[in-house]
């Protein structure tokens, strides 16, 4: 004790509290509402619930395409028969594989929920048969894939409405086609020779509304189709470029003006408009230009002109001697 005060009382010398429970260290506090957005850190990557549907078929597996949130539908040889009995159908497939297996036809209604494909793969299938608008819902296809099928009386092939920009060497490749719909596309040039010379039995084509680039390298495009038969191009073949000719149907533009300034590009592509013979024929100069052309004349028509030339000339000068003769000896007598 100091001056008869405690220690204790003169420094206030803190005693321990109300021991506190181990299950409840502070109050909480209230969640106050915001309408910002709250940032739960990384919760997020371990979410484990698609935020799509998982729907596979039964015989097929199926992974997620991150990017579109679309499925790969994989039915590689699982020995199916029938497009339309995969069960459940698969929810927004971007990629379907469905090779080695055996499908003998492919059917519109096949694919009548599965719109939004970018590839579809029938490889090595047992396919002899593709109806009428099999693909014509499938908006968005860029990759179909038909190899090692039975496949030999496609006729009708309708690529209209795409976004194709060519076609590859060999797409026509053991095909008859009957008639082919390339219309409304982005087409600037399509090559000839393994691609449009496979198409042998061609009755219709129809490649208009395109951006055909009407420069040199499309001569020989210009030149297949002046040889189709009348009415097998329908609509319209018009030139989206070079300016100047922007507008116009290729097929009557000179051929001049496809290059104007590469006389020997269009000499190299050109044929004559008719093959000569030594002997048989008397060649003639002939411009580049099929409209200004001159035709050749067969030795042997003037021969037989100069022939009946003279003849005529001799029997009209022997009618005029004739003639002659008989004056006189009238002026004789007289």
């Amino acid at each position: 004790m100091v001056n008869g005060e405690s220690i204790a009382g003169r420094f206030y010398l803190p005693t321990k509290g109300p021991r506190q429970s181990a299950k409840l260290k502070s109050k909480p506090t209230a969640r106050i509402p915001s309408n910002k957005p709250q940032n739960y850190g990384q919760i997020v990557s371990y979410q484990t619930k698609s935020p799509v549907p998982l729907d596979c078929p039964t015989a097929c597996t199926c992974n997620l395409q991150i990017s579109d949130l679309g499925l790969n539908v994989n039915c590689q040889e699982r020995k199916i028969e029938q497009i339309s009995d995969l069960n459940p159908k698969p929810y927004n497939p971007k990629k379907m594989y469905l090779t080695g297996n055996y499908i003998p036809v492919v059917r519109r209604s096949d694919f009548i929920e599965a719109t939004g494909l970018d590839l579809l793969h029938l490889g090595n299938n047992k396919i002899a048969r593709v109806d009428d608008r099999a693909f014509g819902d499938l908006t968005y296809l860029r990759r179909l894939y038909l190899n090692g099928n039975l496949i030999d009386h496609l006729r009708l092939l309708f690529l209209n409405n795409n976004l194709l920009k060519t076609l590859p060497e060999g797409t026509f490749n053991g095909l008859t086609l009957a008639r082919l719909n390339l219309r409304n596309n982005h087409l600037r040039y399509l090559p000839v020779r393994g691609v449009l010379d496979q198409l042998t039995a061609l009755v219709q084509v129809d490649l208009y509304e395109n951006p055909w680039d009407c420069s040199c390298s499309i001569l020989d495009l210009k030149m297949w189709l002046e040889q189709l038969s009348i009415g097998t191009v329908v609509n319209n073949v018009i030139c989206g470029s070079p300016k100047k000719l922007a507008g116009e149907d290729m097929r009557y533009i000179k051929t001049t003006n496809f290059c104007p300034n590469n006389s020997d590009i269009l000499a190299s592509m050109i044929p004559p408009s008719e093959e000569s013979f030594p002997g048989s024929t008397i060649t003639i100069e002939t411009s580049l230009d099929s409209d200004t052309q001159l035709s050749t004349i067969p030795l042997s028509v003037m021969i037989l002109a100069l022939l009946l030339l003279f003849i005529v000339s001799v029997f009209v000068a022997a009618g005029l001697g004739e003639n002659t003769a008989d004056l006189y000896e009238s002026n004789v007598l007289v």
